[in-house]
């Protein structure tokens, strides 16, 4: 199980937890400017939130990852599940803070959102 840490990640974790049930990421607010765009993408965020409880990623790691992917979401409005490599780099291009850590973990995203028929 992961552990809290000198931040309290844990309860960073549990507020974003909250937040993602209760659609506060679908709208832009004084502490959020990058917010989801497309509702469709919501539920990525909450199968990706369920799949780190599994894994047992450690909290500051899914803070990380759920940021860098809320920025995807804010900069191209298409469903993650159509993106392509070029939408992808189009967001990079945007954003030009982006770490080299987001490409690190941007790969196994992937995987949970591709099609599992073929």
């Amino acid at each position: 199980m992961a552990e809290n840490d000198i931040y309290n990640s844990k309860r960073q974790w549990e507020t974003i937890v909250k937040k993602l049930e209760n659609g506060k990421y679908l709208n832009r607010d004084k502490k959020t400017h990058y917010y989801i765009k497309n509702k469709i993408n919501l539920k990525y965020f909450k199968e990706l939130a369920k799949k780190f409880d599994y894994m047992d990623i450690s909290y500051i790691r899914r803070i990380q990852f759920f940021k860098a992917l809320r920025k995807v979401c804010y900069f191209c409005d298409k469903d993650i599940k159509t993106m392509t490599r070029q939408d992808v780099e189009e967001v990079i291009r945007k954003t030009i803070k982006v770490k080299i850590e987001f490409l690190d973990c941007t790969a196994p995203s992937f995987i949970l959102f591709r099609d599992s028929s073929g």
